[in-house]
């Protein structure tokens, strides 16, 4: 075991201890190589089996920067542009309207000013709300709508008509609002390529970047290798959540939610995140261009639009945002980079990319809806410290 090893096992594992997380698995890669994996805990308390290298992890919202490079991809190709209506695509979102006040009763609504972009969607500035965060009566209608992203009952049409029918939180560009835009875009990438999103995916993105256990589900044959999904009850006890293998993701979804629907592991994230950092290319593979790399992992937004709509759940942390990942602005108790860029996911994992540092880092763990706010901070001091 390496230095760098040893003082971020030694991190992971007080977390472990703690009861915090059942496992935790990391994975550091700096200047051209592996440098760091570790693995501590398990993939399931119940028949100790341990967490491995290959073991398989829900993404949650670490979808999000997986399904904007996708449509990124089209826009490549002319197919689509940041600049279309998102009714361009989903004539379902034609004439919202839009609430007077985030906390407006459902029929207190004004036109919009302008109709929202696919810009806007890929931003979070779209407008549409989110069935969690704030208790509104806007978050309380679209969870009844659209279910408990990923774990949605209704197919992707279904979805769309549902969410549709409800106004919007706030005028679309006004402000960044974590809402439910990745799974529309998902909608969005399917008909304008006329492909299911999990076919566009596979031979878009993971085929060509050599994703071999990523994808909406785990099939027979990777099945063993995923890990059981864990909650908290109501006295905060680690309690099975989704079972590996009869639970959600053991069989194909009927909605492929785009915003957190994805599996996936340490090394399939690690090359997707080297293909950013390596500006666009996955070996002799060219995914993107360097301009829409570039134009992806810069702040796309103004500091009234990064003004969060409630504090109380302000998931920036005083990042930009670019096209699916937040942006680091300022260097923070001698962590990331300016620059920097990430995204994490729901279900206890996160992962940052620091392109002066050379530098990329993965944690995976499944405790659903666990925050990251404590980990997350102690994950990078460890990741940086152990670096030098």
């Amino acid at each position: 075991m390496s230095p760098s090893s040893s003082l971020i096992q030694l991190r992971m594992r007080e977390f472990v201890a703690q009861g915090k997380f059942p496992g935790i698995a990391t994975l550091v890669w700096h200047q051209g190589e592996v440098v760091s994996f570790d693995a501590t805990g398990w993939r399931n308390m119940q028949t100790r089996q341990a967490i491995e290298r290959n073991t398989i992890f829900r993404l949650a919202s670490m979808s999000k920067p997986i399904t904007s490079v996708a449509a990124l991809t089209l826009v490549q190709e002319g197919r689509l542009r940041l600049s279309d209506r998102v009714a361009d695509w989903l004539p379902e979102a034609t004439d919202l309207a839009v609430l007077r006040t985030p906390s407006s009763a459902l029929d207190d609504v004004v036109p919009a000013e302008r109709p929202p972009t696919l810009l806007d969607l890929m931003t979070h500035t779209a407008g549409f709300a989110w069935g969690k965060g704030i208790d509104l009566p806007i978050t309380r209608a679209m969870n009844e709508a659209a279910g408990q992203t990923p774990f949605v009952p209704y197919d992707p049409d279904s979805f769309l008509r549902r969410v549709c029918a409800l106004p919007l939180i706030q005028q679309p560009g006004a402000r960044w609002h974590y809402s439910i835009s990745t799974e529309l875009l998902g909608i969005v990438i399917a008909r304008a390529a006329n492909k299911a999103l999990p076919d566009f995916l596979k031979s878009r993105i993971f085929d060509p970047i050599g994703m071999v256990d990523t994808g909406f589900f785990a099939p027979s044959e990777i099945l063993p290798r995923l890990s059981v999904g864990y909650g908290r009850d109501t006295s905060g006890q680690l309690v099975v959540h989704d079972d590996a293998e009869t639970g959600f993701w053991s069989r194909p979804p009927v909605f492929p939610a785009g915003g957190g629907g994805l599996l996936s592991t340490l090394d399939d994230y690690l090359a997707f995140a080297r293909m950013i950092l390596n500006q666009g290319l996955a070996g002799r593979e060219r995914i993107l261009s360097e301009d829409l790399i570039n134009l992806m992992t810069s702040n796309m937004l103004s500091p009234a639009q990064l003004r969060p709509l409630d504090s109380t759940i302000d998931f920036l942390q005083g990042q930009g945002f670019g096209l699916g990942v937040s942006i680091e602005l300022t260097s923070q108790n001698n962590r990331r980079s300016p620059g920097s860029f990430s995204w994490p996911g729901g279900y206890g994992t996160t992962w940052f990319a620091d392109p002066r540092a050379n530098l990329i880092a993965v944690l995976m763990s499944q405790v659903w809806q666990e925050s990251l706010r404590e980990i997350g901070p102690a994950f990078e001091d460890a990741v940086y410290t152990a670096m030098g």
